[in-house]
């Protein structure tokens, strides 16, 4: 039977019209190629296939009856020069800028979208997610520390009020907490301000904000709360972008390379990511459940395949967050603050 496939083989390379008339039609011949053994004896990069549109149904016919359709794709990366997939031992890793990444992302969208997301992770420079003050009041500063940094902050306002804050200021200020402090001590002309009512002046919001009137104390503290708020925003949308392209691709990995530009080194990132558990369906689908206007040949790149096989499916998508998780803000807040 082998020998009878061969012939049919031989029959559809002279006249594949023909023989397809023959028996009903080119997959009718490829399933018969497969059924007798014949089908991976054939080179899917010769220009038979090509040039006739068969090439991707060879292809696809080929994945299928292969008991090991992860090596049949390591010789096909050989035999169709795709030169940005690198077998490594047992693993197939794609070499891929990230500013080629961006356009595998969703890009639907009015006020926000994945790909324009994707697109600021990617880019080395910096970006504010957010402008301006990102806290409510200085209560907050104050009360997402930690027990160290209150202590800290404790001691600064202290050491910044020379531990004393005058009656008069006192009653200009028209504040409870300081008035009930200043009768406590016997109304001096000053209250001291010390560790036995500090803690009590750092949980009353009127009292921090009189502070914050009369120091700069909390200008740090501020600063510090934007940085956390912003990088921790910046950590969860680079997770859901990174996330996106392991589920999608696979794990990545990213290196620097350089360049050189008009006599100029340039400093560049790359990103190697290893499509080894994800390539087999990716190739399967390609091949098996789309319709391709041109053969897998005229892509000549798994990035150009890619790109052809995201015009029929979704592309990497997820929701924006429209703020930060509180609990990291916090975490990086007290990792920042300098007291």
């Amino acid at each position: 039977m082998e020998e009878k496939a061969l012939k049919i083989l031989k029959l559809l390379q002279d006249d594949p019209d023909k023989i397809g008339r023959m028996v009903g039609g080119l997959d009718s011949v490829l399933d018969y190629l497969a059924k007798h053994g014949v089908i991976n004896q054939i080179d899917s990069s010769d220009e038979f296939w090509f040039d006739n549109d068969l090439q991707d149904k060879l292809i696809y016919k080929q994945l299928s009856n292969s008991e090991d359709k992860l090596q049949y794709i390591k010789n096909f990366i050989i035999r169709h020069t795709f030169n940005d997939l690198k077998i490594e031992g047992d693993k197939i890793i794609w070499d891929i800028d990230p500013d080629d990444l961006e356009k595998f992302f969703d890009d639907r969208g009015r006020d926000g979208t994945a790909a324009g997301v994707a697109k600021i992770v990617f880019d080395n420079d910096f970006f504010e997610w957010f402008g301006g003050r990102t806290y409510l009041g200085v209560n907050d500063l104050v009360s997402d520390l930690d027990k160290t940094n209150r202590k800290l902050l404790g001691d600064k306002i202290i050491d910044e009020l020379n531990g004393e804050i005058s009656k008069e200021d006192i009653e200009n200020s028209d504040i409870d907490l300081l008035q009930e402090l200043l009768e406590i001590q016997g109304s001096p002309e000053f209250l001291t301000i010390d560790t036995d009512n500090i803690s009590e002046i750092l949980d009353n919001y009127e009292s921090l904000k009189y502070i914050n009137e009369i120091s700069d104390i909390f200008d740090d503290l501020s600063g510090s709360w934007d940085n956390a708020y912003n990088s921790a925003y910046e950590n969860e949308v680079s997770n859901l972008v990174w996330s996106g392209i392991e589920e999608m691709f696979g794990k990545t990995e990213v290196y620097d390379y350089t360049i050189t530009q008009s006599g100029k080194k340039l400093y560049r990132k790359g990103i190697k990511i290893d499509v080894t558990p994800n390539i087999v369906n990716l190739f399967m689908d390609y091949f098996g459940n789309q319709t391709h206007y041109h053969e897998i040949d005229y892509f000549g790149s798994f990035e150009n395949m890619m790109n052809e096989y995201f015009e029929e499916e979704s592309k990497i998508d997820f929701r924006i967050p429209d703020y930060p998780d509180h609990s990291e803000v916090v975490k990086l807040y007290n990792e920042y603050v300098e007291l």
